[in-house]
């Protein structure tokens, strides 16, 4: 109990912080029956998919996930040699932060979903093929960015035989192309 007071606590001061240096909070809620006014202003105006609010946040915003289970939208992006996109449920390519709404005392019910291809072409079949979805990509060089208080399952990506480039690696997460000197100042906390 003490963990979700700190947490909410946490979230509170967050919120009144990013607000008090002209950041937005944009909300996200799958449970919504009615979308027709979502502009992520509030909670009853909250996006559908988490994808939304970080298509509406700039630097320094925070995107406030409400729990539930993630598995529709995205973004496709890391094209493999024949063109095929890998979409990824969340892509983030700007400093922001992608929060639970009660951050990690949430994590085992607020869920972000990938999916694995429905024809794998994997020989280890771990669901990697061209129709399959990454869970979290983090940019190139989006320094700062922060992920937290989330499962991350079913992920995949497409296969190529053991290259690994973007399109081929992190089914749940993917770091773009951070150097060593920065891979730490992009968080996924549990």
């Amino acid at each position: 109990m003490k963990l979700v007071k700190i947490a909410a606590m946490f979230m509170l001061v967050s919120c009144v912080c990013a607000d008090a240096y002209g950041f937005k909070t944009n909300y996200v809620d799958c449970s919504l029956n009615d979308y027709s006014n979502s502009d992520g202003s509030s909670w009853e105006k909250a996006f559908k998919t988490i994808q939304e609010g970080v298509d509406a946040a700039e630097t320094g915003d925070v995107v406030l996930v409400a729990p539930g289970w993630y598995d529709e939208g995205g973004a496709a992006i890391d094209r493999d040699p024949d063109g095929q996109a890998l979409t990824n449920r969340v892509c983030i390519e700007k400093k922001i932060t992608v929060r639970s709404r009660d951050g990690r005392a949430t994590r085992d019910s607020t869920f972000i979903v990938g999916r694995h291809a429905s024809e794998p072409d994997d020989p280890a079949g771990m669901g990697m093929g061209l129709d399959a979805v990454r869970c979290v990509r983090i940019g190139n060089n989006t320094y700062g960015a922060v992920v937290e208080g989330f499962t991350l399952i079913n992920g995949a990506t497409h296969y190529n035989g053991g290259d690994h480039a973007a399109w081929s690696a992190g089914g749940g997460a993917f770091f773009g192309n951070l150097s060593k000197s920065h891979e730490k100042s992009s968080y996924l906390v549990d």
